[in-house]
């Protein structure tokens, strides 16, 4: 039997009164000023309280909010994200009341499932055989994409896939499949949008007025969101499945979705744009040089033509880039060394940290081999005459009298044969240069810290070692690297405000139109 959302509850007035004297003590909890139970953390605390006094006033409120005048869905399965905040699994489970349960998780959050066990299936909301449970691989979101291809498959649920194909969607007495992407990083509920794309079960979300000082929505404010009559619209599903796929850096599968939908829609002109804006981030995300213009070139005409309004910001941010890409296709030196760091804040961002250690390496060492150029154009790291940057023999001197103190076991006898980061630091230390003196790198206690650093990259897999860079090991070189290309900048182009600069060469997250 259908369940309705007109069962008798509190009203809302009364239930929001009590609900904002629970949040009020909620966060006093959360910031440490109370304390609830006294065990564990704050933010332990402070979830306890939350499903203990907030979770049911939420989840009826929610269920009110998002399904007016409406049945509630026959839910069979529900395959939900979960990251770092069950608060939205429970929350969607308790709305929808589905009969089974499949959570998408990782080892990385995997200590969030207690939440679960303590108040759904210790509560009897969720019995045991109705649970289940399967990692993916934070780093491999395609695993997301077959856990969730692989239970549709099983037989319970290609009973159910065969009466919704035949019935619209959540109407008539046809159980349901769901996927809830709320949970998880961008890039795993563009995956999971996609499944439920491919094999027509129905993607949710669970939205809410988003509170800058919590840093999440606002208990009390949830509705969910059953995408799968409004994305269905023009090509609405498929097309916001691309978009985040595209929101989280996947340029090159998010262009293969926007290249067939461009070729099917009827007002094909939003997805034309994302095809090929998409197809020039892969392009600038792989460093496909030779492209790189004829692809700018591509999107800018068709900017010019399109009769989709977009944002002002997003115009002017295109635009500049369309000159940087200009720059970056001449092999412009220094639009080069800044590409360095800008793909590194970009691998950084889509977690893949190991690459961005080594961009931000190279705009490191990039930014003193500029400068070596800059002392004599003909000198080159690769095959250094170093005669050519001054006295030979002294510089011979001052380097290696450098290079001793930066460590006792030093034993080259000569400049080196190749000129790697802290060679180059060396030299320039040795040749009294403004970029030491401007970044504070000009005593040996300085090139030992950059040295020890640079170990981060130089244990990474990518380099020299077996490693994996860290978050932390990539913030600490990104920090480094941007210190040293702005004191760089400041140096060569005094003329241009280089934090600004970058702001505009930042990959759009979301090409507003």
């Amino acid at each position: 039997m259908l369940r309705t959302s007109s069962q008798p509850a509190p009203s809302n007035d009364v239930n929001n009164g009590i609900l904002q004297d629970h949040i009020e003590k909620w966060q006093r909890i959360l910031r440490g000023q109370e304390s609830y139970d006294g065990n564990g953390s704050a933010v332990e605390q402070a979830r306890r309280y939350y499903f203990e006094n907030i979770n049911d006033i939420v989840v009826t409120l929610t269920r009110q909010r998002s399904f007016v005048n409406q049945q509630l869905p026959e839910v069979y399965l529900l395959i939900s994200l979960m990251g770092y905040s069950p608060e939205t699994t429970i929350t969607v489970f308790e709305v929808l009341n589905p009969e089974r349960l499949l959570i998408l998780t990782s080892r990385e959050t995997e200590g969030e499932l207690q939440w679960i066990d303590n108040y759904l299936i210790r509560t009897g909301k969720l019995p045991l055989p109705r649970y289940e449970r399967r990692d993916y691989h934070p780093n491999d979101v395609i695993s997301i994409f077959r856990i969730i291809e692989d239970r549709l498959g099983m037989d319970d649920v290609k009973n159910i896939l065969s009466q919704q194909s035949s019935e619209p969607t959540f109407n008539g007495t046809a159980r349901r499949v769901v996927i809830d992407i709320t949970g998880g990083k961008k890039a795993m509920g563009a995956m999971a949008a996609l499944a439920a794309w491919e094999y027509g079960v129905e993607p949710c979300y669970l939205d809410g007025e988003y509170d800058a000082h919590l840093r999440r929505p606002r208990p009390g404010t949830e509705r969910l969101l059953m995408l799968g009559q409004s994305m269905k619209q023009l090509g609405g599903r498929e097309l916001e499945a691309a978009k985040r796929l595209f929101e989280a850096g996947a340029y090159e599968t998010a262009r293969e979705q926007f290249r067939l939908l461009a070729d099917r829609l009827a007002n094909p002109e939003e997805a034309r744009l994302f095809r090929d804006l998409s197809k020039l981030y892969a392009a600038w995300c792989t460093l496909d040089i030779d492209h790189l213009h004829e692809y700018a070139d591509t999107l800018k005409n068709l900017l010019e033509q399109t009769r989709l309004p977009v944002r002002h910001a997003a115009f002017q941010a295109l635009h500049q880039q369309f000159e940087f890409l200009e720059q970056l296709s001449k092999r412009d030196p220094d639009a080069l060394v800044l590409n360095h760091y800008l793909l590194g804040l970009h691998y950084q961002d889509i977690h893949r940290y190991d690459f961005a250690a080594l961009l931000f390496y190279r705009t490191i060492e990039g930014c003193f081999i500029r400068r070596l150029h800059t002392r004599n154009p003909d000198f080159h790291p690769q095959r250094p005459r170093y005669e050519l940057l001054g006295d030979r023999d002294e510089l011979s001197r001052k380097y290696l009298n450098i290079a001793k103190q930066l460590d006792p076991n030093f034993n080259l006898q000569d400049l080196p044969h190749r000129i790697s980061l802290m060679d180059a630091a060396v030299l320039l230390c040795a040749l009294d240069d403004d970029l030491i003196h401007h970044t504070g790198l000009h005593t040996p206690e300085a090139l030992g810290n950059l040295r020890q650093l640079t170990e981060i990259r130089n244990r990474s897999i990518l380099a020299h070692g077996y490693d994996s860079v860290t978050k932390d090991g990539s913030d600490k070189l990104e920090r480094r690297a941007w210190h040293i290309l702005e004191k760089y900048w400041q140096i060569t182009h005094p003329e241009q405000q280089l934090r600004e600069y970058c702001k505009q060469l930042r990959f759009l997250r979301n090409f507003d139109l």
